[in-house]
């Protein structure tokens, strides 16, 4: 056989590999995408039952939040370092999604990829020594509250950041 054919034939099979990556990485990534808009905005409006701050799965309170509906679930099973880094991207965003939070409102989606984040790594926002002041503060109404406080960080660049880089420290 032809050394030119050979040397082509070897090209091809050495870069398949990578193409056969690239393309499951990037369906994993549209997958994802996907995935979180059926979470975040599906027309059906669901709730949290105040469930985002513990992670206790058993019980009928548990049975009626959103992280028991099966986007949530299959969320849970995906790579925990390709989720998280895809959930900081979001935490800037300040669209309403159709998911309740108790007490009060919905949440941004920012504040839901936080919730999120929560559930995966087991650990709230406020558990973080840096952010340690929230977790016993004394709340006094639905907008100082711990979503209200949540929604104040991740508007604040740079608490948004610390935030953000205290979650991307869980993956190391």
């Amino acid at each position: 056989m032809n050394q030119h054919y050979i040397s082509r034939i070897k090209t091809y099979y050495m870069t398949l590999p990578f193409f056969v990556l690239f393309t499951a990485l990037n369906y994993a990534q549209q997958d994802l995408d996907s995935l979180w808009t059926e979470i975040a905005f599906t027309k059906q409006s669901s709730c949290l039952l105040g469930a985002q701050y513990t992670f206790d799965r058993e019980g009928e309170r548990f049975k009626q939040t959103a992280f028991n509906k099966e986007p949530w679930q299959l969320l849970s099973q995906y790579d925990k370092q390709k989720t998280t880094v895809f959930l900081l991207g979001k935490l800037a965003d300040t669209t309403k999604t159709n998911i309740h939070t108790c007490p009060f409102m919905g949440a941004s989606n920012g504040e839901l990829a936080v919730y999120a984040l929560q559930q995966i790594h087991r650990i709230n926002w406020y558990d973080f020594d840096e952010f340690s002041a929230y977790a016993n503060r004394d709340i006094t109404s639905a907008a100082d509250s711990h979503q209200g406080w949540l929604l104040a960080i991740l508007s604040d660049d740079s608490e948004r950041k610390k935030l953000e880089a205290l979650f991307r420290k869980l993956l190391e």
